[in-house]
């Protein structure tokens, strides 16, 4: 009998020891793989399908055609913001790209200000996604100062150079 039962609990637990965390963490939506750039929304859609099921009869349907509609805005904005994030996010690292290319400072501009603009406007955003755009803005900053840097040196040389002919 224990064989069974131990076989049945491990059923129960997704035959797993960690069954019932891994379990619990599918239901609410955090398996373990990445979500994105972006927060997912299927709990809240899920929410919005049970509350159309319950809205159902007292309404005549039609509070769950409310109800439902919402939950499809919902999926379909975070699908929106997810593509426009993923597209910006392409953009920075080709500017990156660019400017360890080039050296041009309006690469260094763009990441600033592009990723800045995401961190202050998309509240969506997952912490992992932050942390990178802050990452860009720390790299865009140390190398527009390495550059300020390399520009001021420069030009003391050359104003030293220039002091030096013509006083011999």
């Amino acid at each position: 009998m224990s064989g069974v039962g131990g076989r049945l609990r491990d059923w129960f637990n997704g035959g797993d020891p960690d069954g019932r965390a891994k379990l619990r963490a599918w239901a609410r939506g955090h398996d373990g793989r990445p979500e994105g750039y972006t927060y997912g929304m299927m709990g809240p859609a899920v929410g919005l399908s049970v509350l159309a099921a319950l809205l159902y009869a007292p309404t005549r349907g039609y509070g769950s055609i409310v109800a439902l509609v919402l939950a499809i805005f919902l999926l379909l904005g975070r699908q929106m913001i997810e593509r426009q994030v993923a597209r910006d996010a392409a953009d920075l690292r080709e500017a990156e790209r660019q400017y360890e290319r080039t050296a041009n400072a309006e690469y260094l501009e763009f990441t600033r200000l592009r990723a800045g603009g995401l961190l202050e406007d998309n509240k969506m955003l997952t912490r992992q996604t932050r942390t990178w755009l802050s990452e860009r803005i720390e790299w865009a900053q140390a190398e527009q100062d390495k550059l300020t840097r390399r520009t001021e040196r420069a030009r003391r040389r050359r104003s030293r150079g220039k002091g030096r002919g013509r006083q011999g």
